[in-house]
């Protein structure tokens, strides 16, 4: 087939073929007296094979000298490393996922409760990814590895934060967000600093109304962009309800 046509199935355009025949990846299968390439067939499953071994980020030079057998080594490392390169990509679009799709559940907490101080909502099971700095010196969390889209969990009976977390693919550090009734309130602050003093507030507040809560307060930022807001810090502090009732006034 004409170069043309062979471009046209494989979705590419002519000069690359071209370019590729130039630096000896994939050569035409004949080149007439009048300097027209033709293609084959086959020739069209060794350009899906160049396409995909590209998308994996292998150079076009790897490219070419993995499938003209030209690597000094066993092509078997350099598949091996592309797998890997694939395996991490995967991972951090996977992160990616998981956090855009617990920002917009938090965002449609917040659309239903809008106008509402303290409220109950049954929020589902989730792990999540802690990491455990010593806050005492938070220069001390590694945000370049951890991430800068960090929650807190705080511990009510110390009254400290007892580790930071996030949504991403569960690790071995991994801890448990158990469904259930939670009793939760927004708060809105210029620092986040400024958010976790909120806490104490928010914990004598549940307790005025009767409400029965385990220790951990989870202080999750809804990121003031995802409500098309420009400026501010928005937080969610949700405690879960050690019972669906309220504990009795004395």
């Amino acid at each position: 087939m004409k170069t043309k046509e062979f471009a046209e199935l494989c979705k590419v355009d002519k000069r690359t073929l071209f370019y590729y025949d130039e630096i000896g990846l994939l050569k035409p299968q004949k080149v007439l007296d009048n300097g027209y390439r033709e293609y084959s067939q086959a020739q069209l499953c060794t350009m899906e094979t160049i396409k995909l071994l590209q998308s994996t980020g292998m150079s076009l030079s790897e490219v070419r000298a993995l499938l003209n057998n030209e690597l000094e080594e066993d092509n078997g490392i350099l598949i091996n490393d592309s797998i890997k390169r694939l395996e991490e990509e995967i991972s951090k679009l996977s992160d990616a996922k998981i956090f855009l799709e617990n920002r917009m559940n938090l965002r449609a907490c917040y659309m239903r409760h809008v106008g509402e101080d303290i409220f109950t909502d049954w929020l589902p099971a989730r792990k999540l990814a802690a990491e455990n700095p010593d806050f005492r010196s938070m220069k001390r969390v590694s945000y370049s590895k951890a991430g800068y889209y960090l929650d807190v969990a705080i511990d009510l009976i110390e009254a400290t934060p007892k580790y930071l977390f996030k949504m991403a693919l569960p690790t071995e550090e991994s801890v448990d967000f158990e469904e259930g009734n939670y009793v939760c309130r927004f708060v809105e602050a210029e620092k986040i600093i400024y958010a976790l003093k909120e806490v104490k507030r928010f914990a004598d507040d549940v307790a005025k109304l009767g409400y029965v809560t385990e220790d951990v307060v989870y202080m999750e930022r809804l990121q003031t962009w995802i409500i098309n807001r420009a400026d501010g810090i928005i937080c969610r502090l949700a405690a879960k309800l050690k019972e669906d009732i309220k504990r009795e006034k004395p």
